[in-house]
């Protein structure tokens, strides 16, 4: 009994400490804690105003140092051609883009909107350690043309420019390619270069046979036609439509700044002329 009474004469004395060391710190507290409040409220100002001012959900920041306008081209302010044209950039570690290519838009705005991205200069970090690496970034040029209420109506607007936005961006990831890398239609419409319209075959003229021909192409680095395939379509198109294809020529399409082989659809609609 007396071994269990130590044992609990020994709690209490602890118990009574603790008590007596919990009332000292509730009493610094309550003089520390304005302070360190105030330090904590510097610190947190100090990192936002010292790093990135924010980041997007993939932990990047991007800022743009240098920014080129796209020149509105005359020719499509004389056909009045708008629309928004989207660029995927790869950007080297200097905040220079190494490479730009079409994802959507008019060809004729699109060459404008590409010439004015290859000038830009980014200014990339990687989160939390403000290190410049090399990154990517999905850019948008909306060409809008003026209201024709307040311009004069007879000269289209001289020297009109269309500022570009980031709307995505991110770090740029090695990613190592074994095969042809598949990319679709819509944007490998955008890379020709070259295209041949084909002929009508004459027996499928008289028949009046009319319809799509849907093919599957692998795009060489150099842009060129490597392998053609029909997925679908009449037997009396394809060999004609195939024929044509296969002089084809594309920009190389690019990825984290080099030419890659892409796989793709082609379709080619043949129609006749109504009489």
């Amino acid at each position: 009994m007396h071994k269990g009474g130590r044992v609990l004469q020994i709690g209490v004395r602890e118990e009574l400490l603790l008590a007596v060391l919990s009332c000292r710190m509730t009493r610094m507290l309550r003089i520390r804690c304005p302070l360190a409040a105030a330090m904590v409220l510097v610190s947190t100002l100090w990192a936002r105003t010292s790093g990135p001012p924010d980041s997007n959900s993939s932990g990047f920041f991007l800022e743009v140092p240098k920014r080129v306008d796209a020149v509105y081209p005359a020719e499509a302010l004389r056909g009045k051609l708008q629309g928004e044209v989207i660029l995927k950039v790869s950007i080297a570690d200097t905040g220079e883009v190494k490479s730009a290519e079409i994802i959507s838009g008019n060809s004729l705005l699109a060459a404008s909107a590409l010439t004015a991205a290859k000038g830009w200069i980014f200014k990339t970090w990687l989160h939390k350690k403000y290190v410049p690496l090399s990154a990517w970034a999905t850019i948008a040029f909306d060409f809008q043309l003026p209201d024709e209420r307040s311009q004069a109506p007879s000269t289209p607007s001289e020297g009109l420019v269309v500022t570009g936005r980031v709307i995505e961006s991110g770090e740029q990831s090695n990613i190592s390619i074994t095969g042809p890398l598949h990319v679709s239609a819509g944007v490998t419409q955008g890379l020709v270069i070259y295209k041949v319209q084909p002929l009508y075959p004459p027996e499928a003229r008289r028949a009046r046979v009319q319809g799509t021909v849907v093919l599957r192409a692998v795009i060489s680095r150099e842009g060129t036609i490597e392998n053609l395939r029909v997925i679908s379509g009449d037997s009396m198109l394809v060999d004609a439509a195939a024929d044509a294809v296969r002089q084809w020529r594309y920009h190389p399409y690019i990825l984290n700044g080099d030419a890659v082989e892409v796989d793709t659809e082609v379709v080619i609609h043949f129609t006749l002329s109504e009489r």
